[in-house]
């Protein structure tokens, strides 16, 4: 029923959100949905299509302070990954996360020793503001590390790490900046027992500020080691 999925929707959206939420489910309501590569009516991101974009992306590992590896699924400069990006973050569609999930499932099937090189014992999504979550209604991260986890056998701690601060967009800042702007912006609520590696997840890795604050925390709370995974890397 179209009213319950307004009711999905909107339960922790804020106001402000309110009109751009109620256009984009209009939108799915009364517009089809056309592939973003090819135009081909019905999906976001038709079979082939996704096919193909399977075959595109180049995974990157990495070493980042704080952080003993950052896996990014693809380079931001890929548009089409780019683009899901943007659908999934800033404009609502959390059926992208879907796509996303068929991504990361196949990344695990072919480099599955990447990742379980020392089995790591919880993911952790980075988690927003309770003032941006409630605009959003929900956070990409999540959505994300559900995915890693379900496909890792990997259980998800969510709402362990929280954002405590609230940050001013990273968009237009350089590194110093987005550095100086997320220090002390994450708070640990609860010690974490019997834990010793985590995976931070992301969406999108730029100059890896966000994820360095929250790997130092949880360092600096006794983890021995922090990964982190992205879909895209963007440099």
């Amino acid at each position: 029923m179209w009213t319950e999925r307004i009711g999905s929707k909107f339960m922790l959206g804020g106001a402000a959100q309110f009109g751009k939420k109620i256009l984009a489910i209009s939108r799915d309501l009364l517009f089809p949905v056309f592939c973003i590569s090819c135009r081909t009516e019905g999906e976001w991101l038709c079979q082939p299509c996704l096919e193909k974009l399977q075959l595109e992306i180049k995974p990157q590992v990495f070493q980042h302070p704080y952080l003993s590896k950052v896996i990014a699924l693809a380079d931001y400069k890929n548009e089409t990954v780019a683009r899901l990006i943007h659908l999934l973050k800033y404009e609502y569609v959390e059926e992208i996360g879907e796509i996303f999930e068929k991504l990361i499932e196949e990344f695990i099937r072919q480099n599955a020793e990447i990742i379980l090189n020392g089995r790591p014992s919880a993911i952790i999504p980075i988690p927003l503001h309770k003032k941006r979550y409630l605009e959003r209604g929900f956070n990409q991260a999540e959505i994300l590390a559900e995915s890693w986890g379900r496909h890792l056998g990997v259980p998800i701690l969510k709402n362990v790490l929280i954002r405590s601060r609230q940050t001013k967009t990273q968009v237009g800042l350089n590194g110093i900046e987005r550095r100086s702007n997320l220090r002390g912006a994450f708070t640990l609520r609860q010690p974490l027992v019997n834990i010793d590696r985590v995976i931070l997840v992301d969406d999108v890795f730029t100059t890896g500020s966000t994820m360095e604050e929250a790997a130092r925390v949880l360092r600096s709370n006794g983890i021995k080691e922090v990964w982190g995974e992205v879909i895209a890397r963007e440099s």
